[in-house]
């Protein structure tokens, strides 16, 4: 699913950006693709603060709305948080609101990926046990525990691992697959689902 997203991304080369009229189905097994996305560019965007936004040119004409997924080529970019007729808002992934599951080596872990405003591109994952097997280069991804994103979209790789001695927790330092400091064009992330999953979960 991500590779068909990074190609069509790199087709829609930016000199012929009308191509961001459109909206395209991710390819899916089901009868009815679950997930389509909607092609966008950035045209504000912040990377050095404690609670990053950045706006993009598509809003409520183009079907985007509060709580959807927005990714990069490269990976997780953010979630919509409001819109107007042509233009949306999207709280950043360096954003110090912003919680994601993270799912590693076919695992996901319930405790939160967070940005804690230190680094640029990079994220911590607290409480890993230290019986779980994890080393530095790993993958980080969406997992099953989100309506907003399919699984397996990276929001990027392990690059440290601190063992404190007084603790039975890893902490991780986590490298961004998406540069943020270079976000020109994304995908937001339409689940055609979203409203009878949530219902079903509502139920729970």
């Amino acid at each position: 699913m991500q590779d068909q997203i990074s190609e069509q991304f790199r087709e829609s080369y930016p000199q012929s950006f009308i191509y961001l009229n459109d909206t395209f189905h991710i390819k899916d097994t089901t009868k009815r693709p679950l997930f389509d996305a909607i092609p966008a560019q950035v045209v504000f965007n912040t990377a050095f603060k404690a609670n990053n936004v950045f706006i993009i040119n598509k809003g409520s004409n183009h079907g985007i709305k509060k709580n959807m997924g927005v990714i990069s080529s490269q990976g997780v970019a953010g979630i919509i948080l409001s819109s107007n007729e042509n233009y949306s808002t999207a709280m950043s992934l360096l954003n110090t609101n912003m919680k994601i599951i993270p799912y590693i080596n076919g695992q996901e872990y319930y405790t939160e990926i967070l940005w804690d405003n230190t680094k640029i591109n990079s994220l911590k994952i607290n409480r890993i046990n230290k019986l779980e097997r994890v080393k530095i280069g790993d993958v980080v991804s969406t997992g099953n525990s989100s309506l907003l994103f399919p699984k397996g979209i990276p929001i990027g790789h392990v690059s440290k691992i601190t063992n404190k001695s007084k603790s039975q927790f890893f902490e991780l330092e986590v490298k961004t697959a998406t540069n943020f400091r270079n976000l020109e064009y994304v995908f937001v992330i339409f689940n055609n689902e979203y409203s009878n999953l949530k219902k079903l979960l509502s139920n729970d």
